[in-house]
């Protein structure tokens, strides 16, 4: 039996999209709203309570919708974002530097991207969603191809040829 690759949803390529069109700190605040509903739902399923539907929309419509969170619940947010991405760098990196790179460059495969940010991204989070699944119960699984969204948008707004120099991510403006 083989693993099945996780795809994003067109509504999170568009998602992704709009965050990679985004500022940073835009980008960061849906990622530490996604971190937040994570860390809630991975406390219910520890304690054997229900855990609610992942939702896609709803920290994208709390950074940008017209009904947008205040600026100090964003700046809050986007700290998070940013704290809970370097967490992720340093539980994944160099899984996820190999997935990417090849020695200091780029793989090829990704390459191919460079002009198809949607196509690039569809792809990187195959392999972050395929990571981060399997750190997590079942319970909170659905919450892995979203926030892969987000981190993937992330590393390609950072630049993908510099990640693969240093192993590091630019997390502030």
């Amino acid at each position: 039996m083989t693993a099945t690759t996780p795809v994003p949803s067109s509504q999170l390529v568009e998602h992704g999209a709009t965050l990679y069109a985004a500022e940073l700190d835009e980008t960061l605040s849906v990622l530490g709203i996604q971190a937040e509903a994570l860390e809630i739902n991975l406390d219910r399923n520890a304690s054997g309570r229900p855990v609610p539907e992942w939702s896609d929309n709803t920290a994208f419509d709390r950074v940008l919708s017209s009904q947008r969170a205040p600026s100090s619940e964003l700046a809050r947010y986007a700290r998070r974002g940013a704290d809970f991405a370097q967490e992720l760098l340093d539980q994944l990196g160099q899984d996820l530097r190999h997935a990417l790179c090849v020695g200091n460059q780029v793989r090829k495969e990704l390459l191919a991207f460079e002009d198809n940010i949607k196509e690039g991204m569809k792809y990187m989070v195959g392999i972050l969603a395929g990571m981060l699944t399997s750190h997590l119960p079942a319970a909170v699984a659905a919450a892995a191809v979203a926030i892969a969204t987000t981190v993937a948008v992330i590393v390609l707004k950072n630049n993908l040829h510099k990640f693969c120099l240093t192993s590091s991510l630019e997390l502030k403006e």
